[in-house]
C-alpha cells in the first residue's frame, strides 16, 4: 500500500515538473514574441506575462518537488517495512 502510494506520488511529481517546464518554455516564447513586437523599448506586456506565468510555474514546480520528496520517503519506508518483515521483491518467492 505504501509502495503504491509512493509510485503514484512519483508519477504525479514528474507530471507536475514536466508541466512546469512546459509552462516555462511557453512563457519564454510569449515574452520573445512580445519583445519582438517592440524592439529596443521596454514593454509592459513582458512584465504582465511574467506576472501571469511566474506564479503558475512556482506552484507547479514546488508541487512537483514536494510530491517527489514525499514519494522518495514513502518508497524508502516501504522498503524498510518489507525488509523488517523478511520479504523480498524477487519474483517467485
Amino acid at each position: 500500500m505504501v509502495r503504491q502510494t509512493g509510485l503514484n506520488l512519483l508519477r504525479t511529481g514528474l507530471v507536475l515538473v514536466v508541466l512546469a517546464i512546459l509552462v516555462s518554455i511557453l512563457m519564454f516564447a510569449a515574452v520573445a514574441h512580445e519583445q519582438a513586437q517592440t524592439p529596443g523599448e521596454k514593454s509592459l506586456g513582458v512584465a504582465v506575462l511574467g506576472m501571469v506565468f511566474f506564479p503558475i510555474i512556482l506552484v507547479l514546480g514546488f508541487g512537483g518537488l514536494f510530491c517527489l520528496i514525499v514519494s522518495a520517503i514513502a518508497l524508502v519506508v516501504a522498503r524498510m517495512k518489507n525488509a523488517s518483515l523478511g520479504r523480498t521483491n524477487e519474483p517467485g518467492r
